[in-house]
């Protein structure tokens, strides 16, 4: 009888997701499903989100987070279109995905880089968690002729989108399958959520009715079904992230100690308390890029952790292995503190020394030994404007003073400014300026 009831109430939660995958959010907290995503993205500078496996996002707009701008233009395109390409496409390769097994990095209908990992609960295909827009590589012309192609449907002014896709980060190879792996493993997260969830309900209905039956027992039984609650461990999270943010590492430490003390003690499955540690060294992590870290150092550590997991026998391993984890994430927080206005400033004369050379972000941003991430949020904090921005601006203020001497022909001024061909020179001078260099030449 009672085993029939847990088994009704399984298949009545499964079927409600088969049906509609945005039952997700009241499977499991929403603050924890945005808290995962805020810290992935944290971690890695990458967006991520969750769609049905419609391809809608399960979130809404105010919860959800903020689209690049170049996604933000081609979704307004679309609905004055008519036109639903991204839901589509991620349908689609959702579906991919399930078939395949793992995550699915491919590039969406407007020609940017994105991965896709689903999420799987009992072979059910309730959604699945995306990743992207990025640049596998600096753009060169063929890219913005390809964009082009890719989204005359939507618009015939392809500039907004060709500024807005410049903005975009530049991610290696390697970074992207790595945050692949670390997506799919949120999502491994997510699916135990939903089946602790599962199970939940199930205990709960069964403990219900035993209480029906069982009056003299009631106390005992409440007192299990409300066990320590979710909001203290987030609350113990964000007083340690607190703590690594002032400098108090010896605090963060014991405030990490006692999490995983209660993680491991009250949650004897291994699995659980596998994940949940997982979260708190993303947290950790997270503080850590905050005080200065480089983000693909914070990531290595932090997949490293998962990797070294299927060495850990115990629970014992599992929370030695945790505290090797975080001691190197503050050890790397105490080495690396935030430059802040001198690295500016370091790239700011190595920018104006090379700007002739066909510069890249990986280069300015290895001249000060920070990453590509790291470097450009600096930057853009402290001039109000990205690094190939300035870029441009100082090759312009330079073709400004050679247009003044009649001698200089533009192709020459092109070329002696690192750019291969004249004619696109001149565009990103009419860009800049307002006029062509001839123009400019005539009024000067």
């Amino acid at each position: 009888m009672e085993g029939r009831v847990m088994r009704r109430e399984a298949n009545d939660i499964q079927n409600r997701l088969a049906t509609n995958p945005s039952q997700l959010l009241k499977l499991v907290d929403k603050n924890l499903l945005i808290d995962i995503l805020r810290s992935f993205t944290d971690a890695t500078g990458l967006t991520a989100n969750i769609v049905t496996t419609e391809g809608t996002s399960i979130f809404s707009r105010a919860d959800s987070q903020n689209m690049c701008e170049f996604c933000q233009l081609i979704r307004k395109l679309e609905r004055k279109k008519g036109l639903h390409r991204c839901t589509g496409s991620y349908k689609r390769v959702g579906e991919q995905a399930v078939k395949s097994g793992e995550p699915n990095i491919f590039r969406c209908p407007a020609g940017l880089v994105e991965w896709i990992a689903p999420i799987m609960q009992d072979n059910i295909h309730i959604g699945s968690i995306i990743c992207g827009q990025v640049l596998l590589w600096e753009p060169e012309e063929f890219f913005w002729i390809e964009l082009e192609e890719k989204n005359r449907e939507l618009t015939d002014d392809i500039e907004p989108l060709i500024e807005a896709a410049k903005k975009l980060q530049v991610v290696s190879a390697e970074k992207v399958q790595a945050a692949s792996k670390l997506l799919a493993l949120i999502a491994n997260n997510i699916v135990h959520s939903v089946g602790e969830e599962v199970k939940r309900q199930q205990e709960e209905t069964f403990r219900r009715e035993l209480l029906e039956r069982e009056e003299d027992t009631r106390l005992e039984l409440e007192q299990q079904l409300n066990p320590n609650s979710i909001t203290y461990f987030y609350d113990q999270m964000r007083s340690m992230s607190k703590s690594i943010a002032g400098g108090e590492y010896d605090k963060a430490r014991s405030i990490f100690t006692v999490i995983v003390a209660d993680v491991l003690e009250k949650n004897r499955a291994y699995r659980y308390g596998y994940e949940r540690i997982f979260e708190l060294l993303v947290t950790v992590s997270h503080a850590a890029i905050d005080a200065g870290v480089d983000p693909d150092e914070c990531m290595q550590l932090t997949m490293e952790y998962c990797d070294a997991e299927r060495l850990a026998g115990s629970n014992v391993d599992l929370g030695n292995l945790a505290f090797t984890t975080f001691d190197r994430l503050i050890e790397a927080t105490k080495q690396h503190a935030a430059p802040g206005k001198q690295a500016v400033d370091d790239m700011l004369g190595f920018i104006r020394a090379h700007y002739r050379e066909n510069l890249t972000l990986k280069d300015v941003a290895d001249s000060v030994q920070l990453s590509p991430y790291y470097a450009s949020r600096l930057f853009k904090e402290d001039r109000g404007m990205t690094i190939m921005a300035y870029v441009t601006k100082a090759k312009m203020e330079e073709a400004k003073l050679l247009l003044a001497n009649p001698k200089h022909r533009v192709e020459e001024i092109a070329a002696y400014l690192g750019y291969a061909d004249p004619s696109y020179f001149a565009r990103v001078f009419k860009k800049t300026e307002g006029v062509s260099p001839s123009t400019y030449r005539l009024n000067h």
